[in-house]
């Protein structure tokens, strides 16, 4: 396992999240009402002063009222340009909301690596990420139904350091979409979730769910010997560096098949690993600097 400089500084969190933002102005608000409850009281001196209306001539009372109507039209016609300029944009809305749907099932996306292979001045650290590392390339991603599953969709696409098993070379992400009210895809930053060593995987489900409700994509991924990868080599303990490593590779190419996905903000992609996810993703946070956040947790 490695950790490089670039993951130092700690983690940090992938924001912004959404959560309740009425609790400043309410604050405000008591703290102003308990300052000083006699300040409500008025004192004679502070009355404002009703002063009685004084008459106008005729002709000002008309030019006035002519005002008052111009004054009122130009406030109709305001409010109706207004309304017409709300109109286009719910429209505008509408029609944007539309053109992001979920890809149908059976629909190949074409995704492409933002892997940075760049040398690192320490040999012995140069040596670990040659054996992490894989040549960037373009790769395709396939759509597909969910199975069974809480998530939307599931991914699969071609691990890039295969192991020798076509179950095991055949990486899955489980797809929890961040939709609107109507079901379609919300523009928002992604989390690539890295379960734990639990056979069922129901921390990172957990996770996964929780981080769709909040707004956000969530796309975790399934380590090899887990879920659709369950094979009789996952057993094999002899192997299990093997697992690991292409384990690392799964999850930082992870980050470009959620790049690839519509509705994603491609600016904010972060990383989250519980557990044993929590030291894939350490050394995942090590390869580059494709991550823009990372989440450890119990590692």
């Amino acid at each position: 396992m490695i950790l490089r400089s670039t993951f130092s500084s700690g983690v940090e969190a992938l924001g912004p999240f959404p959560g309740p933002q009425f609790v400043l102005s309410l604050g405000l608000m008591l703290s102003v009402l308990t300052i000083t409850p006699a300040g409500f009281a008025w004192s004679q001196d502070q009355l404002p002063q009703i002063k009685p209306p004084q008459s106008k001539p005729l002709a000002t009372e008309a030019k006035s009222a002519s005002g008052q109507r111009a004054a009122e039209g130009a406030a109709e016609d305001g409010a109706a340009e207004k309304r017409v300029a709300e109109k286009r944009v719910a429209e505008k809305r509408a029609v944007d909301s539309k053109a992001v749907e979920l890809p149908q099932v059976g629909l190949a996306l074409v995704a492409k690596d933002t892997l940075v292979c760049d040398v690192d001045p320490r040999d012995d650290a140069q040596q670990c990420l040659e054996g992490l590392r894989w040549t960037p390339g373009e790769f395709r991603v396939e759509v597909a139904a969910a199975e069974g599953l809480t998530c939307d969709r599931t991914l699969f696409f071609p691990s890039p350091l295969p192991a020798g098993n076509a179950k095991h070379d055949r990486a899955a992400i489980e797809w929890y979409a961040a939709k609107d009210d109507a079901g379609r895809l919300l523009s928002a930053p992604a989390v690539v979730v890295v379960h734990e060593s639990g056979r069922g995987m129901p921390v990172g489900r957990i996770i996964a769910r929780g981080l769709r409700d909040h707004g956000l994509h969530a796309f975790m991924v399934q380590l090899p010997g887990y879920g659709h990868r369950r094979t009789e080599l996952a057993d094999k303990t002899e192997r299990i560096l093997d697992w690991l490593r292409q384990g690392i590779a799964d999850v930082r190419r992870a980050r470009d098949v959620a790049a690839a996905v519509p509705g994603v903000d491609t600016t904010r992609i972060g990383v989250q690993g519980t557990s044993l996810g929590g030291f894939v993703t350490s050394t995942v946070a090590g390869l580059d600097p494709g991550f823009d956040r990372v989440f450890i947790l119990l590692a």
